[in-house]
């Protein structure tokens, strides 16, 4: 349940302690903004920390433009291999495959020239949408 107040300000029933209680704006937004990062996965928070750590290792690191090379291990599908290599088709890129002695894995190696770190990621980010890939 909520009311507004007088003066405009937002009331909200405290479901602790049965009364309204005044709440503001900022409030509210952050109380939004909580409520939206619990429904996220906590490996999201994981990923997204991994990601920043790298960007920014990359900056300090290399001078860009620059080689980089890609390294992912999917099950054994061509469905998976081929995904992966359709995320690189638009750049000049090297691309290795290896099946595993057994035949269960693939290895993928992506050999190509990128603009900056932020791509690098987001090349990243793209083939962690493929089933079953690990990146190395």
């Amino acid at each position: 349940f909520s009311r507004t107040g007088t003066s405009g300000d937002d009331y909200f029933l405290s479901a602790h302690t049965l009364n309204f209680v005044k709440v503001s704006y900022s409030s509210c937004l952050a109380l939004s903004l909580l409520k939206i990062r619990r429904q996220m996965p906590p490996q999201f928070d994981k990923a997204q920390d991994f990601y920043n750590r790298l960007t920014e290792q990359l900056k300090q690191d290399t001078q860009w433009p620059a080689p980089y090379l890609y390294k992912f291990i999917v099950p054994s599908d061509p469905g998976k291999v081929e995904a992966i290599k359709s995320i690189f088709k638009t750049l000049v890129a090297k691309i290795t495959v290896k099946t595993s002695a057994k035949g269960k894995y693939t290895s993928v190696s992506v050999t190509v020239v990128m603009e900056s770190p932020e791509l690098v990621v987001q090349k990243y980010q793209e083939v962690s949408k493929v089933e079953g890939v690990i990146s190395l």
